[in-house]
């Protein structure tokens, strides 16, 4: 008995290392580059895509709902949310929500359960569960560069990636076009 938990002891060792050097909570910013195109579940039930590209080094993000003309262009290291409008040639600037952001390669905040390995638009992910403000149950799935391929909340699909390309991002695409009217950004209860 001796002789087998001695043998034993070892590999309880290497596996508690291994278990202590997993991660806690994902990381929720991508890390790398990334053009993401995801379908959604709008209101009425109808099936929506939006496109989301992402420059990991200047921290940017646009993105493009499908059939909306506009989009929304987020600079968080410059703390300025802009949304376009070119049917209208304008724009309305905000500042980033940058209490909700989370740098690259920094693990969220709150309160995490790891759920195991999945799979998403050929993707290999990581299901992670938590708890949204409304104490409704969340369920996301990333990648360990910081992809979000799908959210649930309630059981019920909300997002999810049809289409993921990790490639670089040209900078043009996160520019504002020149010469656009601003208007007052618009906010809730207006």
């Amino acid at each position: 008995m001796k002789k087998f938990a001695a043998l034993l002891l070892p590999i309880m060792s290497s596996m508690n290392a291994w278990a202590a050097d997993l991660p806690t909570a994902p990381l929720v910013s991508p890390t790398q580059d990334s053009d993401i195109t995801y379908q959604m579940t709008g209101p009425g039930g109808q099936t929506l895509h939006q496109r989301m590209r992402w420059n990991a080094e200047h921290w940017q993000q646009r993105l493009d709902p499908e059939g909306a003309g506009t989009y929304m262009l987020s600079d968080y290291k410059a703390h300025r949310l802009v949304v376009i409008d070119l049917a209208h040639n304008t724009k309305s600037v905000s500042g980033a929500p940058d209490q909700a952001f989370v740098p690259p390669g920094t693990p969220a905040s709150g309160n995490w359960e790891r759920e195991g390995g999945g799979s998403v638009a050929g993707q290999p992910c990581t299901h992670w569960r938590s708890t949204d403000t409304d104490g409704k149950l969340t369920d996301f799935c990333y990648t360990p560069d910081g992809l979000m391929l799908s959210a649930t909340r309630d059981n019920v699909v909300m997002v999810q990636a049809v289409s993921v390309t990790r490639a670089p991002q040209n900078a043009a695409i996160f520019q504002e076009p020149p010469e656009l009217r601003e208007v007052q950004a618009a906010h809730p209860g207006d």
